[in-house]
């Protein structure tokens, strides 16, 4: 962003915004667990990754810049996942949760679109941190098309502004 190479970005929240930067919109976007409708979970409103022990799981791809955050979550808990199939996109690790393959760690804003379709997302125990922030350069007069995105972000997103989880 700071190069001009791009109009608009996303931070992590834990990130502090640079001065030469600009927070439009702050949101919390939950991770959860996706399982298949039928699965053993999927009654349940939440569970842990510790409940994903000895399930199958479709993960991302190991070159994925997602690969290292999934990675984390087991490790934190000192379980190896049972990987049985990488998705390329999000979206097809929700269309093989959705088809039975095995189960999935997301955030809830993407597991929407698979959700009551074949689906259930579960809240996931002691919840990390996900707060995201779009941002966009300081004393610059965004693009129209940058400005709809953010009109957009703000609409769509302000309502999920909320409490960080505590640590």
């Amino acid at each position: 962003m700071r190069t001009g190479g791009c109009e608009l970005g996303f931070m992590w929240a834990a990130v502090t915004v640079p001065d030469d930067l600009d927070r439009v919109v702050e949101w919390f976007d939950p991770f959860v667990i996706v399982v298949p409708e039928g699965h053993r979970l999927a009654a349940q409103r939440s569970a842990g990754i510790e409940d994903l022990r000895s399930e199958r799981m479709v993960a991302p791809v190991a070159s994925s810049t997602m690969r290292p955050l999934f990675d984390e979550l087991f490790r934190r808990r000192d379980i190896e996942p049972q990987i049985v199939a990488e998705a390329g996109t999000g979206e097809m690790m929700l269309e093989l949760v959705r088809a039975g393959v095995g189960c999935g760690v997301t955030v809830a804003s993407s597991a929407a679109a698979v959700v009551g379709r074949g689906a259930v997302a579960l809240e996931t125990v002691y919840q990390p941190d996900n707060t995201i922030q779009l941002v966009t350069r300081s004393r610059q007069n965004p693009t129209p098309a940058a400005q709809a995105f953010c009109d957009l972000a703000v609409k769509r997103f302000a309502p999920l502004t909320r409490a960080r989880p505590a640590s």
